[in-house]
């Protein structure tokens, strides 16, 4: 039924929702400029600049926006990010698995850590952190082809030409 939607997404004029999921503070110009690509390219941008103040806890605003998506895109860097209160997962990885259990097209890019310009506040200080992020990347790489990316540019570049392999998947599947 999912493959239909996504169908009727590509192929009826109506604009794939993307959803992107990453920490915030040490990818926001990422982020803007995945944004402006997404939007320029035709598809609709949903991620957490736009849910506003809303009367429902964080954790419920950010899974119901995955749940309207067509498609998710997960950025990681080098933060963990923050995690709900008395909760341990973060919104990223939260949001993350419950795209994978609604069995939506996931794709995951990965900081290239050798090439990229990281500056030393956007790396994860705490160590509990830490290991969780090592062990989320690791689910990500084992589940998935992941894409490794350097700059804002060539990370929109990746998004966008991923988005573009899996249109021509589905029209190949005609």
């Amino acid at each position: 039924m999912f493959m239909e939607n996504i169908y009727a997404t590509f192929y009826q004029g109506i604009i794939m929702i993307v959803f992107v999921s990453s920490t915030y503070q040490d990818l926001e110009n990422y982020r803007r400029v995945v944004e402006s690509s997404l939007r320029m390219s035709g598809y609709d941008f949903n991620g957490m600049e736009h849910f506003g103040s809303q009367n429902n806890p964080s954790l419920k605003v950010c899974l119901d926006a995955v749940g309207r998506s067509d498609a998710f895109v997960g950025i990681l860097g080098m933060k963990y990010g923050s995690s709900p209160t008395g909760r341990v997962l973060s919104y990223t990885e939260r949001e993350y698995n419950f795209a994978y259990s609604l069995h939506r097209p996931i794709y995951m890019f990965l900081i290239d850590e050798d090439e990229a310009r990281i500056r030393p506040t956007d790396f994860e200080t705490d160590s509990n952190k830490i290991g969780r992020l090592r062990r989320f990347k690791e689910k990500v790489r084992n589940r998935h082809t992941i894409s490794r990316f350097y700059s804002e540019d060539n990370l929109a570049w990746l998004i966008l030409a991923s988005l573009r392999i899996e249109e021509n998947r589905i029209m190949e599947m005609e």
